[in-house]
């Protein structure tokens, strides 16, 4: 429909000047503007609502109104041209003096609108159908972004989410009927056949000649075809349920595109399939609202939902997650049950009640495909991840370790199909030299992320929270996963197939403990801390995995007073209990002697005896509450130096001793003290690529910093973060520290609380390779910051945050390659001057004085260049 398009097409412009043109327009017209854009909106979800007979009334209107807002469009094109150009084209200088003619006609249809909205009761044909009930702001987006795109959208979302359902409505949406002549529905799936794609297009958009083809007949004839039987029309078609990344390669040339309107979506699991099309559309979880919504529906259909059952109906609704395929699975459960008050209550109390395991063993059907999918090592990846709690937030860095720190479940040397194409020629000892050189160790982080990466762009890891900082870096589609996890449905195949293969057990009550399932196991899950307490399971644990538990890791909730860990397990080689507080390091944890990966959390040393885990690659030591005396300095003893396995180390606050021997495969040292930065320590770090310093001023301190002396030994840094952990800015403490001249291979540097002068700067913007900058908690002060005397040539991603900048200048020639912005808590920063024309695509301002957010506007304007992504959050802003 004509009138639709037109509707979306004026949304999307009025939206895009209200969002960068806001400061170059008059207060009367600004008003006018968000008038009109509210209108739209008001157009839009009456056409969304009404039915067929109430829209052919309007025929004639919608015309008149098209035709208005092709003016209006008109005005705002003429308003974005240069003065000059403006006046060429006939526009005044104040391009919105003629909106009072627009606004009369759009009066005149609402008056119309009004009548008929009174005439008719406007019900949405999705929800009396069944088929689509919540994600309604979806479906009108989906409906803009079809109108709008080129020529192939993608719908991408997790197994189960209504990609179907969604695209069934959207190609019988009133709008899509009356827009595209030609219809078609493929149901693809994980096996296709070219030519039978081809035959079910052409037997919809056109039988007779589908009726003449032949069997000697192949892709290029019927594609001739479907080129005859479409031209002149405009058609969308729905490819559903694509598995191969390869299938639109395969197909594009076989379909006309004419530019004439025509469009292709595909809904698809995969967003690696997704990101081959031009727009892609993310399906989100239904919100708790929605949830109930469609729980209420399947369960009770048209009838009222008993008031009583409500409150446990909500709880229940909850527990779906957001996938419509739980909740469906469910209510069909809950319909078939006793539809009492305590059966109701018994379900909503727990999340693995029966009702719920019932409802995701009828999902696996569904759900498998998508596991089998997966390469051995990307299966093997994924079924350790139920190794946590239901419903747990992983943080990255934590499953990365764990993966690298399980031997076997990710080598450097394997193909893509996950076959070790070395071991059988160079023999176990030689194999084994190799993958623990410095170079493999990095090859396994490497694959790490990307296997991450790839379960998460299949859909079987939900990404909670993404770091746009590795975005930049890494340009991966999910902006740099920060934390993770898995969907319940998800949770339970992992668990299902964990069990089945004794990938690991979850011990979360008495009976998991005691049980004759615990016999043998390798790796050990305590999802209830508190169990290790009772002397039963502590004994059963003892006897039953003495000699075959390989992992202890311990996911439960923290606990502040300590538990007896079952420290008897004598093969351990992972030994997770970060969520236990130890009073003190425990002794008994330097006899596991096989360990690869140590977490804890005590106060008090380390100490001497952990040099007998020889085998050692990952310790990471918190202290409770990080509580420490000022003055008294916790170091790590000095047979710390007598680990040469080690890689990977986070010891809050701890200072790293002097010594006279080399670590040689320590790639990370995270959390350390600054008391730790000697050169005997940097020297005995030859491959060190990551490191964090903990930096605690000392009162009265007259003698300025030495933390920096010696870091251009770490010439192989790639990453440096220096935080000061009690920042005090008074002119009687320490003097501003200098700078030193950094390792050149540094490609992110973070800053807290230094406090440096911004002449300062000039030996950061030295850094050739430098990608990542953030400054936090006044890492520079001073009133003003001269972009124009520093040029960063590989800059991709600056973040200042908290600082008392009032002015910031920006020169011709200050970034390259800068992508990503972030100004947050700068309250004082009054004026932005840029002088040069940013390749910049995203600006985020979080709090700041609104004087900056306007300056970054005309800044652009000047430019002619608009900003892909400009944000503006502020707290004390209605939301």
């Amino acid at each position: 429909m004509a009138a639709y398009a037109a509707f979306i097409s004026l949304k999307s412009t009025i939206h895009h000047f209200l969002k960068y043109y806001d400061i170059c327009l008059t207060l009367p017209s600004l008003k006018m503007l968000q008038l009109l854009y509210n209108q739209v909106e008001s157009f839009e979800q009456f056409l969304n609502t009404s039915d067929s007979s109430s829209r052919k009334r309007m025929d004639d209107r919608f015309h008149q109104i098209a035709m208005a807002m092709d003016q209006f469009e008109d005005i705002l094109l003429i308003y974005k041209l240069e003065p000059s150009e403006r006046a060429q084209s006939g526009g005044e200088i104040d391009g919105f003096l003629d909106l009072d003619h627009v606004k009369q006609a759009f009066d005149a249809i609402t008056a119309s609108m009004q009548e008929l909205q009174a005439e008719h009761a406007v019900v949405s044909p999705r929800d009396s159908s069944g088929k689509l009930v919540g994600l309604f702001d979806q479906y009108n987006q989906l409906k803009e972004r079809i109108f709008l795109c080129r020529f192939v959208i993608s719908i991408v979302g997790m197994a189960g989410n209504g990609k179907t359902t969604l695209a069934e409505e959207i190609l019988c949406d009133f709008d899509i009927v009356e827009m595209f002549e030609s219809r078609a529905w493929v149901a693809v799936g994980s096996t296709y056949d070219r030519r039978d794609v081809l035959l079910l297009i052409l037997a919809q958009v056109d039988p007779d000649a589908c009726a003449m083809i032949g069997a000697e007949e192949g892709d290029r004839e019927i594609s001739k075809y479907l080129e005859r039987s479409l031209e002149g029309k405009r058609f969308l078609i729905v490819f559903d349920d694509v598995w191969d990344v390869d299938f639109w390669y395969n197909l594009e040339y076989l379909l006309p595109n004419n530019g004439d309107g025509s469009k292709v979506v595909l809904t698809t699991r995969s967003r690696e399939l997704g990101d081959g099309a031009e727009a892609v559309f993310d399906m989100r979880l239904l919100s708790e609202e929605e949830s109930w919504d469609l729980l209420r529906h399947k369960v009770f259909g048209e009838e009222d939902c008993p008031s009583e059952l409500v409150k446990a109906g909500k709880k229940i609704a909850e527990y779906c997650d957001g996938l419509p395929l739980t909740i469906v699975a469910v209510s069909g459960l809950l319909s078939e049950a006793d539809r009492t008050l305590k059966f109701w209550n018994e379900v909503a109390a727990r999340k693995r009640h029966w009702l719920f395991l019932a409802a995701y063993d009828g999902m696996l059907e569904v759900l498998y495909p998508s596991y089998w999918s997966l390469s051995l090592q990307l299966r093997r990846c994924f079924l350790y991840m139920g190794v946590f709690p239901q419903d747990y937030k992983i943080p990255r860095s934590k499953i990365i370790n764990l993966w690298i720190a399980e031997e076997g479940l990710l080598d450097p040397i394997t193909d893509q199909y996950g076959q070790q194409f070395l071991f059988g020629m160079i023999g176990l000892e030689e194999f084994n030299l190799l993958r623990n050189t410095p170079e493999q160790v990095l090859d396994l982080e490497n694959y790490a992320v990307e296997y991450l990466e790839d379960l998460a762009s299949k859909t079987l890891v939900m990404v909670h929270q993404k770091s746009t900082t590795r975005a930049v870096i890494r340009r991966s589609w999910a902006q740099g996963i920060k934390t993770c996890g898995l969907h319940s449905s998800w949770w339970h195949l992992c668990h299902r197939e964990a069990t089945k293969r004794n990938v690991f057990y979850i011990l979360t009550s008495l009976e998991d403990g005691v049980g004759e399932d615990i016999k043998g196991q390798t790796t050990l899950s305590i999802h209830q801390n508190v169990l290790f307490g009772i002397k039963d399971v502590y004994e059963s644990m003892v006897e039953n995995c003495a000699s075959s538990a390989r992992s202890l890791l311990c996911f439960g909730p923290y606990h502040q007073y300590q538990v007896p860990v079952c420290f008897e397990l004598r093969s351990l080689q992972h030994l997770d209990a970060l969520n236990i507080r130890f009073y003190k390091f425990p002794l008994a944890a330097t006899e596991l002697v096989e360990l690869r990966y140590l977490a804890l959390t005590c106060n008090g040393k380390v100490p001497p005896s952990i040099s007998k885990l020889q085998k050692l690659k990952f310790l990471i030591i918190h202290q409770h509450f990080n509580i420490k005396f000022r003055g008294v300095s916790s170091y790590l003893p000095m047979e710390i130096w007598d680990m040469k396995d080690l890689r990977y180390m986070r010891i809050m606050g701890s200072d790293l001793p002097s010594g006279d021997s080399v670590l040689p495969n320590l790639s990370k040292l995270l959390h350390v003290s600054s008391h730790s930065c000697t050169k005997s320590v940097f020297e005995g770090l030859p491959n060190l690529r990551k490191l964090g310093i903990q930096i605690e001023l000392t009162p009265f301190g007259a003698e300025p910093p030495t933390y920096f002396d010696h870091i251009s030994l770490l010439d192989g840094l790639e990453s440096l973060k220096c935080v000061v952990v009690n920042p005090d800015f008074t002119p009687k403490l320490i003097p501003q520290p200098s700078l030193p001249n950094f390792p050149s291979h540094l490609e992110k540097l973070t800053l807290t609380g230094l406090g440096c002068s911004w002449e300062e700067m000039s030996k950061i913007a030295s850094l050739q390779k430098l990608a990542v900058l953030k400054l936090r908690s006044n890492a520079f002060r001073g009133p003003k910051w001269d972009f124009k005397e520093h040029r960063f040539v590989k800059l991709e991603y600056l973040l200042i945050e908290d600082c008392d900048l009032e002015k910031l200048e920006i020169g011709d020639e200050s970034f390259d390659d800068l992508q990503y912005m972030c100004m947050k808590h700068c309250y004082k920063l009054k004026e932005i001057r840029v002088e040069s024309e940013l390749a910049i695509s995203n600006i985020e301002i979080v709090d700041c004085n609104t004087l900056a957010e306007k300056q970054i506007k005309k800044a652009m304007l000047r430019c002619n260049r608009l900003i892909h992504n400009f944000s503006v959050h502020s707290s004390w802003m209605k939301s």
